[in-house]
């Protein structure tokens, strides 16, 4: 073999070799592994309920993958969950069981995904249902429904049995349905087992169950309320309610205050007779109502003035588990004109008596007048601020072991005015000043009577409510800052 020959051999040799190196190292060369999507999941209850159900996270993240991308159906029951924020990042789901959580007085159904239609709330404590009818109200009464959750199935916990509004209107939007079989809506009996939903509403205390029939005859189904029905009697849905001094209970008559129909100005919910006390786990003053009172009755879960725009006087006697007394929505409660808050029947108060667990009492920012406060036996009651208010006719104090900020008066009431344009007299006009001893004996009181001392007149201080007996024969209740002359020596 000639030398050319043996040089063109080793050139080709040489060229191969070099191909298969280049083709060894291109396939040496790691392919690309396609991203992880994820999704961050904010709501850490929901996040930790998925965790433990085996969903897919990525350095802390949800990973979207078929199972959430597809998932239809989820139970999250049982997970401690506060809220059902999060759920969004669940593109198909149409089904969500939220059942023995921890939802509690409101569930907001516009945070679940649209395309949610069937939802299990069993077990939960929730009195308040936004996000499931839209309902606006004509000025000549006429109603526009709109169902803004197409539900096709709901299941509601117990106590949505005291829901007279959102439940309700859902109820007739989907009546048709639910009687054709083609959606379904119960609701937890007592004791947890799903029933029928209807709309009557059982008043247990046969005095109770005859006062209101008496009063709102056309608001009942037999011996039940009927918390669906409409009512335009004018004389029965303007009726106050108020119940006699042999009342033993109240429960039921909420149902009454709830009604959509109901108008009355005026509810006094007594319980006068008898060692029970009516429980009433949700409240709330509706926005028509004047003059709002209880007696000897539990609020566990508070008393709600968000939208009690017209009341003026509240009363409020033995209440053993009222915590707060929140009057930011009473829009004219110590805000009315003078010729109203002073003059005439109308005029207005706040009187607390033996609320073992109140702490607190805020006030309308705009509040800055009143008739009448008063507060007595409030053992828990952290601070007292009254500082805001420029005229108040009486003022009575007792049993008050936290801080009082008095009154800065620049207005002084006459009560013996013979109109109304004489209701303010530099001259005249006095505030009634009740106090215990032990208040009068505090800093805070003598400094407010050594400023104000020509305006004021003295007086006593007792319980007021008929169930209350324990110190109105006591010579305590007889004390008169102004006849106390050690005090005003002292001043």
């Amino acid at each position: 073999m000639n030398k050319s020959i043996l040089v063109e051999m080793a050139i080709v040799f040489a060229v191969m070799i070099g191909g298969i190196l280049a083709s060894c190292k291109e396939n040496d060369v790691t392919p690309e592994i396609p991203a992880v999507e994820t999704v961050e999941v904010s709501n850490l209850q929901l996040k930790a309920a998925l965790e433990r159900k085996g969903f897919t996270f990525d350095d802390g993240k949800l990973v979207l993958n078929d199972s959430v991308l597809n998932l239809t159906v989820l139970d999250v029951a049982g997970c401690e969950l506060e809220d059902a924020s999060g759920l969004e990042v669940f593109p198909k789901l149409e089904e969500v069981n939220l059942a023995d959580n921890k939802f509690f007085y409101s569930f907001d159904f516009t945070v679940l995904p649209a395309s949610v239609t069937r939802v299990n709330l069993s077990g939960n404590e929730i009195y308040e249902f936004p996000g499931l009818v839209d309902v606006v109200v004509e000025e000549n009464g006429d109603e526009t429904v709109t169902l803004l959750r197409p539900l096709t199935k709901l299941r509601l916990p117990y106590s949505a049995r005291y829901n007279c509004y959102e439940v309700v209107y859902l109820y007739e939007q989907l009546k048709n349905q639910i009687e054709s079989g083609t959606a379904e809506l119960k609701i937890d009996n007592a004791d947890g087992q799903a029933t029928a939903y209807n709309t009557l509403r059982e008043v247990s205390n046969d005095a109770t169950r005859a006062r209101l029939q008496t009063l709102y005859p056309s608001f009942f189904e037999g011996d039940y309320i009927d918390i669906g029905k409409r009512v335009f009697n004018a004389t029965e849905v303007s009726n106050t309610m108020t119940f006699a001094t042999t009342n033993t209970n109240v429960d039921g008559a909420q149902y009454m205050v709830h009604h959509r129909d109901f108008k009355g100005a005026t509810i006094a919910l007594m319980v006068n007779e008898g060692e029970e006390y009516a429980v009433i786990p949700y409240l709330k003053v509706p926005s028509h109502v004047n003059y709002f009172m209880l007696e000897h009755v539990d609020t566990p879960n508070g008393i709600d003035f968000s939208e009690a725009e017209s009341v003026a006087k509240i009363i409020i006697y033995n209440n053993r588990e009222l915590e707060t007394l929140d009057l930011r929505g009473a829009k004219v409660f110590a805000q009315r004109e003078a010729s109203v808050e002073f003059w005439g029947s109308n005029t207005g108060m706040l009187y607390l008596e033996a609320c073992a667990s109140l702490k607190e009492i805020v006030f309308h920012g705009a509040a800055h007048w009143i008739h009448s406060i008063r507060l007595y036996d409030l053992p828990v009651l952290e601070r007292v601020d009254l500082s805001k208010f420029e005229a108040i006719k009486s003022l009575h104090l007792g049993l008050l072991p936290g801080t009082i900020v008095y009154p800065t008066p620049i207005q002084w009431i006459n009560g013996t005015a013979s109109s109304v344009e004489l209701l303010f007299d530099d001259e005249k006009g006095r505030l009634s000043l009740g106090v215990r001893k032990n208040i009068a004996d505090r800093v805070e009181t003598k400094s407010f009577i050594q400023t104000y001392r020509t305006h004021l007149t003295g007086s006593s201080v007792a319980p007021a409510s008929r169930r209350i007996g324990y110190d109105k024969n006591s010579e305590e209740v007889k004390y008169n800052w102004s006849t106390d002359q050690d005090l005003l020596d002292n001043l």
